[in-house]
């Protein structure tokens, strides 16, 4: 309206004659009957073109300031897409979601029949475990992975250099050690190193407490490093037990004669 209008084509309308102002500033219902305004507008409209002009002429002296607004987007490079997927609080289904994100991707990329349907099978659970795992991390272990993958040795006050930890073949982060010639599976010789202040990795420690009919302490950890293996896994273990309701109520503490 600015742009396509001039000042001397603007007038100002009074509170005395404006309609508007009887429903914002309010109005008894029998005074309502007799606004003739109201029903017929007001008077001034009525007058000549010339009248209008003399008692209701609108001066502006100040010039109107014009504001330039920039919109912002921040991107906080610490978060991962795995914060986004509603897992309510499960690592089961965190895994299944993603599998089925992998299956989605693996079909639109197959051009030709037959495409992948059905129930998940453990081999696209497994690929999706290793997908979250390699998700947290590359947040987690930026600089260690990057200095693996470069073949430069870690700082010896690195809490995990005495895990001499390696990259395997799908560039996951796993422990080293003395385990190769023996008969254990590849996860069990080389867990998974998993952060210790990450929510992935509490939920893989309830899942295994919760599947394992809410172990101990010390069985929670065993289990867990059968494959993964958290940073601090003791101080882990111990934080999943004593926030388990289920292994708060089926140990009372006894009560003590006073």
């Amino acid at each position: 309206i600015q742009r396509n209008t001039t000042i001397n084509q603007w007038r100002h309308v009074s509170t005395k004659n404006n309609p508007a102002d009887y429903i914002s500033r309010g109005m008894t219902a029998s005074k309502f009957q007799d606004a003739k305004a109201w029903f017929h507008g007001p008077e001034f409209l009525y007058d000549a073109d010339l009248i209008w002009n003399k008692r209701s002429k609108l001066s502006i002296t100040t010039t109107l300031e014009k504001k330039v607004q920039r919109t912002v987007l921040t991107i906080n490079e610490s978060s991962t897409f795995i914060t986004f997927i509603n897992h309510k609080n499960s690592f089961s289904t965190l895994k299944r979601i993603i599998a089925y994100t992998l299956r989605f991707i693996s079909n639109t990329r197959t051009k030709s029949e037959p495409r992948i349907v059905g129930e998940l099978s453990p081999k696209e659970i497994h690929n999706a475990v290793k997908t979250i795992i390699r998700e947290v991390q590359s947040q987690h272990f930026t600089s260690e992975i990057n200095k693996i993958s470069h073949q430069q040795p870690l700082d010896v006050k690195n809490p995990i250099a005495s895990l001499s930890p390696f990259l395997d073949k799908d560039n996951i982060f796993r422990v080293g050690g003395r385990l190769q010639s023996s008969t254990l599976p590849f996860d069990a010789k080389h867990p998974m190193l998993l952060p210790s202040k990450n929510e992935i990795t509490k939920l893989i420690m309830q899942e295994i407490h919760n599947r394992n009919h809410h172990v101990g302490a010390q069985t929670l950890l065993a289990l867990t490093r059968r494959q993964f293996w958290p940073i601090k896994g003791k101080h882990l273990a111990n934080s999943i037990i004593h926030h388990c309701i289920t292994c708060f109520k089926t140990s009372p503490r006894p009560l003590k004669q006073i």
